[in-house]
């Protein structure tokens, strides 16, 4: 079931084998939602596009080719995606595995100033994932703060 008031999906809504739990995130074209495989018992991060785009055929070759050059690269600082769906009633989604943690924007946000040696760690982490891009020939195109997810 979609909440219309934000069209986000409420709690319970299965979608395939997995069941919303919440909201992790909403962005430009789609939402981030903790998930359960209903099966498996396995909690994964469900990242669904939103309705109005998931009839937008560009859009939605855009959203999986995007998950494909990520699978492609295959390193520990580029989240794994599982699965993708495209499915006339639910629509456009992929599959990832579940990170605790916050983005660098948030914290950012938070802290008056990151200590060197965080920093540094941070950067060479980045600098790896975005190196094994390249490297398959994949370029980030959006590289930001909030597209920078530090795990627990």
């Amino acid at each position: 079931m979609v909440d219309d008031a934000a069209g986000l999906l409420d709690p319970g809504t299965t979608m395939g084998n997995y069941q919303i739990e919440e909201v992790l995130g909403v962005g430009g074209i789609g939402e981030v939602y903790l998930a359960d495989h209903v099966k498996l018992g396995r909690k994964v991060a469900l990242k669904r596009l939103r309705t109005e785009y998931s009839s937008n055929r560009e859009v939605v070759s855009r959203f999986f080719d995007e998950a494909r050059a990520a699978n492609q690269i295959a390193h520990e600082n580029i989240v794994e995606i599982t699965d993708f769906v495209e499915d006339p009633v639910d629509g456009a989604y992929l599959i990832m595995e579940l990170l605790r943690g916050e983005d660098l924007g948030m914290v950012l946000e938070r802290e008056e100033s990151i200590p060197a040696d965080r920093t540094v760690a941070i950067m060479r982490q980045v600098a790896s994932a975005l190196a094994a891009a390249h490297r398959v020939g994949v370029v980030h195109r959006d590289l930001k703060p909030d597209n920078v997810f530090l795990t627990e």
